[in-house]
């Protein structure tokens, strides 16, 4: 793999989880700025391909490097490592639901040892500009579907990491709350993050500037489809 390289899937196979189907024979490359989505009906298993490459589960069967590692070698401190250059997102986000807005942003940032004084700051004016400045001090448990989206999506690139992972980010958005994630996704792509975004969408696809894999029948197409927004 080259300096640039972010992801190397080889042959791939994920276990079903729920519903959704097994996967299997994913090949990615994915390299600084890459963005791809992967496009399936919903229960097509999208989810269970993020969760393996955000090292939340573990493969079934093939190759995974990551940032030039094999994470199945690793120690559970080098994969814990590994896994906070990870942003993800999901569907069904876990939140500390009693715990305020700023504190949910804020918590990637104390995993990574730092110190509230320069948290604050941080998480208060990027609450600010996602329009949720005003639901600081409220618990996660009172916000919208909309704004906990948008919160979901804010607390997987606070941390600006080096690969993001989101499941449906749009999905439920008003126009002003979409823009500010759509913007997010670009800013950080263009500092060099791969992006890979899961939907049913290809507008979403579309809007957030990457390419599509098609996935279905527990494959994912072989052919990427640019569908590259315009500027």
């Amino acid at each position: 793999m080259t300096s640039d390289a972010v992801l190397l899937a080889r042959e791939l196979s994920v276990g079903p989880i729920g519903p959704a189907p097994a996967i299997a024979g994913v090949d990615l490359a994915l390299g600084r700025g890459d963005r791809l989505a992967l496009v399936g009906a919903n229960g097509t298993g999208k989810t269970a391909l993020l969760a393996t490459l955000a090292l939340l589960a573990p493969p079934t069967g093939g190759r995974l490097v990551l940032f030039g590692c094999e994470p199945a070698g690793l120690t559970p401190d080098d994969r814990a490592a590994l896994r906070r250059r990870i942003g993800a997102a999901f569907a069904d986000e876990l939140w500390m639901e009693a715990a305020t807005t700023h504190d949910n942003l804020a918590l990637p940032l104390r995993v990574r040892g730092e110190d509230d004084r320069t948290i604050a700051p941080v998480v208060g004016a990027f609450l600010d500009w996602l329009g949720l400045g005003a639901h600081r001090d409220t618990p996660v448990a009172a916000l919208s579907s909309g704004e906990r989206r948008l919160l979901a999506v804010a607390r997987a690139t606070v941390v600006r990491p080096d690969l993001l992972l989101l499941d449906e980010p749009l999905a439920g958005l008003d126009a002003g709350a979409a823009a500010r994630a759509t913007q997010l996704v670009s800013e950080l792509a263009e500092l060099g993050a791969a992006v890979i975004v899961a939907t049913t969408d290809p507008a979403t696809a579309r809007r957030l500037g990457c390419e599509l894999r098609p996935l279905a029948d527990g494959r994912l197409d072989a052919a990427a489809t640019a569908l590259r927004a315009a500027s």
